[in-house]
């Protein structure tokens, strides 16, 4: 071999081995990117859920269908007034907007059981399951504007019960009532409907007083937290 080949030869091994650390550090620039990309994502993922507006409550009282400061709605008899559920320290809440807000509540127990089912026969009488519906509105609104603004925003507010004791998570909507203050609080009422799940029902049957028919549920509020979209 002349020494012009060795030349040639140590040549490209030059240059491969400068192709070689080439591609290395540009696999290492694109995972320090994608690396930048995760960080930021997490920081902002972060600055958007780590830090909540926070309600807490006193996850020792149960509050029943039965007790006395429930009203029954004057326009229906089948569900109660909005009533706003006590906190033992904050309040309320500021300034929220569902835009940019949303807001979810932990429960210790939701509980509905239909009374009809312990009947006998069952669904003799009671036909109707009792269910909870949960709102975060201004603390100066009341039951009548709650409904209107449901009635006129066209607003689907869900009714909910569990046949047992357990943990819940649940998404609560956020009314931003017009003419009220800016400090917003948790109101919930009692709401019947007919329990279409038995056989016993019939096809006619409308949803019955909520006082009277339904079962008594009951529920524990344990906080409402509140974070940025």
């Amino acid at each position: 071999m002349s020494i012009s080949d060795i030349n040639n030869a140590a040549q490209r091994l030059t240059e491969a081995g400068e192709a070689y650390h080439g591609k290395i550090a540009d696999i290492n620039a694109r995972v320090a990117a994608k690396e930048a990309e995760v960080d930021t994502f997490i920081a902002t993922a972060q600055s958007k859920l780590a830090k909540p507006l926070v309600l807490k409550y006193d996850d020792k009282i149960v509050h029943y269908k039965s007790d006395p400061e429930v009203v029954i709605d004057a326009d229906d008899e089948a569900r109660t007034e909005w009533m706003a559920v006590p906190t033992p320290e904050v309040t309320y809440l500021y300034s929220l907007n569902p835009n940019v807000q949303f807001a979810i509540m932990n429960v210790s127990r939701i509980f509905g059981a239909p009374g009809g089912y312990y009947e006998n026969p069952q669904y003799d009488t009671d036909h109707s399951v009792s269910r909870m519906q949960f709102v975060l509105a201004p603390n100066d609104a009341n039951s009548g504007l709650i409904n209107d603004y449901i009635e006129v925003e066209g607003l689907e507010v869900e009714s909910i019960r569990q046949w047992s004791y357990g943990a819940y998570a649940i998404d609560v909507p956020i009314l931003p009532v017009p003419d009220t203050g800016s400090g917003f609080k948790l109101y919930m009422r009692f709401i019947n409907s007919v329990y279409d799940a038995a056989p016993e029902v019939p096809d006619n049957a409308v949803a019955q007083n909520i006082l009277s028919f339904g079962g008594d549920s009951n529920f524990i509020v344990q906080t409402v937290k509140v974070f940025r979209k």
